[in-house]
């Protein structure tokens, strides 16, 4: 059985033009929009931790 990594659902709500683009954007990257969406979470969490801890 796989483990599983992701436990909490997180929804948020976006304009047609902006889930378009994400569409776009993870169709050329050949990626999922929760994963893309997860990468750019994760950069911008640990750019934060990093000022703090400057």
């Amino acid at each position: 059985m796989r483990k599983k990594f992701y436990t909490r659902n997180v929804g948020v709500l976006l304009t047609e033009d902006s889930y378009q683009r994400l569409v776009d954007i993870t169709d050329n990257l050949e990626v999922t929009i929760s994963a893309y969406i997860r990468d750019l979470l994760q950069k911008e969490i640990d750019q934060k931790e990093e000022n703090l801890n400057a």
